[in-house]
């Protein structure tokens, strides 16, 4: 719970089997830290790991790193706390502080949904199933962004917001970029999402996230 916002809950979240009393005194410290600085401060700290700044700043035990942030910030970032940002973690958390987390009601498609919706209300035309092969810088500062299937389009900027592999290889084609072509291929990560149904009534009908907090046989086959 969140004693911060419900005060009912100090007594339970302080009995609760996830981590001892050090480290829920650690994590209240860092949430009232978060809640009295602002986002620009947090991304202008000096950037460590998640876990250094876990374990090292606020004094937080392996047996709370493994059932609450391991299965919490890695559910969110695909990747072990060794290798996330310790500005990313302030930012995430001081963010679940801030508000209420909630999910739309037809499903997170609908935040896609709704922003195609405002953009084509304002003129803009969406095309789908495009696949870009080439970004040219023109000489008059304009771009022409060139389609697998023959179509060029005329811009005045343009937004590359694709995974780093095929980022890396459209902009390497603009001028004065050229050099990212020598860089050796970052390493790929794939991830896979299963979903899960059973017959009957859900057993928790609450507005929370359950974490499989197992520690070190998350992940492993029975």
């Amino acid at each position: 719970g969140d004693p911060l916002r419900q005060p009912n809950e100090l007594i339970p979240t302080l009995l609760s089997p996830v981590g001892d009393i050090f480290d829920k005194l650690g994590f209240f410290e860092l949430v009232l830290n978060l809640k009295s600085r602002t986002i620009e401060e947090l991304f202008l700290e000096k950037e460590t790991s998640t876990l250094d700044a876990l374990k090292l700043k606020w004094r937080i035990s392996n047996v709370m790193l493994d059932r609450f942030f391991k299965p919490f910030l890695e559910g969110i970032y695909l990747t072990t706390l060794e290798e996330q940002s310790s500005r990313m973690l302030f930012f995430v958390l001081k963010m679940f502080g801030e508000d209420s987390v909630s999910l739309p009601k037809g499903g997170i498609g609908a935040i896609a949904d709704q922003l195609a919706s405002a953009a084509q209300d304002a003129g803009t035309e969406i095309r789908l199933n495009t696949t870009v092969v080439e970004v040219v810088s023109n000489e008059d500062k304009t771009f022409t962004v060139v389609a697998k299937q023959g179509k060029r389009i005329q811009s005045d900027a343009v937004v590359i917001a694709t995974d780093g592999m095929i980022a890396e290889r459209l902009i390497s084609q603009l001028d004065g970029f050229e050099s990212l072509k020598e860089l050796p291929s970052q390493p790929q990560r794939s991830v896979g999402c299963l979903y899960y149904g059973f017959k009957g009534e859900p057993p928790v009908k609450e507005p929370i996230l359950i974490l499989n907090g197992i520690g070190d046989a998350r992940g492993k086959p029975e």
